[in-house]
């Protein structure tokens, strides 16, 4: 082949692979894509039903779904989970998304959990506080637990 006819091929394939995959255009990652998608507010409520359930691998999905989702789901967490859902073990883990979604409305519903009169609800707005990485919250809200009475707090802070 001379090489006139390799360049009129190179040109082809070009234009041929613009054709089918687009110009310059880059798949947006799956993140990208789940944020941009409006998820009704009766998917992200059955998965918070789905916290409450006897089989732990459930549980375990239904947090791992709503953590996906990530942000537009904080808003119905605050209006409906925390809300509605009153179990401790329910609460602890979406605490737990909370501190996994660093957003103005969860570090406010943190502080919130942090004053509880539940143990085991005040050590996980602990933990989630700590992965949200804000020193100023740490210092104003978490280090003052170290007086408290409760041993279980007290010895995680």
């Amino acid at each position: 082949m001379n090489r006139n006819a390799t360049w009129i091929v190179v040109g082809f394939l070009f234009v041929f692979s613009l054709s089918v995959f687009g110009e310059g255009t880059v798949p947006e990652s799956p993140k990208n894509v789940k944020e941009k998608q409006e998820i009704p507010d009766t998917q992200i409520d059955a998965l918070i039903d789905k916290l409450e359930s006897k089989d732990e691998l459930e549980r375990d999905k239904a947090l791992e779904e709503l953590k996906k989702i990530g942000e537009p789901a904080v808003k119905r967490v605050i209006s409906y989970g925390l809300k509605t859902k009153y179990h401790p073990a329910v609460v602890t883990r979406l605490i737990e998304f909370l501190g996994d979604i660093h957003t103005k409305e969860s570090a406010d519903q943190l502080k919130r959990f942090l004053k509880s009169s539940i143990a085991e609800v005040v050590v996980a707005a602990m933990d989630a506080v700590q992965k949200h990485g804000d020193e100023q919250m740490i210092n104003q809200e978490i280090l003052p637990l170290l007086n408290s009475e409760n041993d279980m707090v007290r010895n995680k802070a």
